[in-house]
């Protein structure tokens, strides 16, 4: 009996062994790499360094309950376009865009849509596009590049007389004490602070809208399913935070 023992105890130990080989392969195919830059609300790097926003919060609860975990990588635009076809970078969301087209895998649903609105009490007049802030006092949020609008904003040409809010709860507070004619601010930050500010008359107008999509390098193994299953997660969990009444 000893002697088949000792004869079993190279296989006993390489089968004790095998797990923990395995494990840290396994592991590492759970994880993926995310391409983020200053797109706030939706997506920014805190102070801190850790990243912070709408976006975030969405997919940090989607991966897990897919469970993946995720490591942020800060870089700007094109150096995150460029990562992720190279597969350096895993996942992106962004707005469809041409220099990535038919190189990496898209979602084929957007995950959530970028509403742009103009905030105002409801005695100000309604308007439609950025032509009919001109000659307007409007607050701003600090940091914030709207879409790709921040420049038209600034411009003299635009004549705004601009007041840079330091946050959502700023802005409003102009806005509530009639020091601004309006507030350019996203759907889901605006909701929410007044409704903790119990503002009342604040009507809005959309200004832009863009959708965002899911992006997986073409490197990750099984991409179309799991952007597919992603996507599906993140829109469902988007719903359940940021739901309208």
């Amino acid at each position: 009996m000893k002697r088949i023992i000792t004869q079993m105890r190279p296989l006993i130990v390489f089968c004790l062994l095998v797990p923990n080989l395995i494990a840290p392969v396994h592991a590492e195919q759970r994880q993926l790499r995310v391409g983020l830059f200053n797109m706030p609300p939706y997506y920014s790097q805190s102070s801190s360094g850790k990243p912070e926003g709408i976006l975030i919060d969405i997919l940090d609860e989607a991966l897990a309950d897919i469970g993946y975990q995720w490591q942020p990588h800060f870089m700007e635009v094109p150096e995150a376009l460029k990562e992720v076809v190279s597969g350096n970078i895993d996942v992106l969301m962004i707005i469809r865009h041409p220099l990535v087209e038919g190189r990496v895998v898209y979602g084929q649903k957007p995950i959530m849509t970028m509403s742009l609105l103009a905030y105002h009490q409801r005695q100000t007049a309604d308007v439609a596009s950025l032509k009919d802030l001109r000659g307007k006092r409007v607050a701003l949020l600090r940091g914030y590049g709207y879409g790709g609008l921040l420049s038209q904003l600034l411009a003299p040409s635009s004549a705004l007389k601009i007041h840079i809010a330091e946050d959502h709860k700023d802005a409003f507070k102009l806005l509530e004490s009639k020091q601004v004619d309006y507030v350019l601010d996203y759907l889901e930050p605006g909701k929410q602070i007044i409704t903790e500010m119990g503002l009342q008359g604040i009507e809005s107008n959309l200004l832009q809208k863009k959708e965002v999509y899911l992006v997986l390098s073409s490197k990750v193994a099984d991409g179309k399913k799991l952007v597919s299953k992603l996507e599906k997660t993140m829109s469902e969990t988007y719903l359940k935070l940021h739901a309208l009444p």
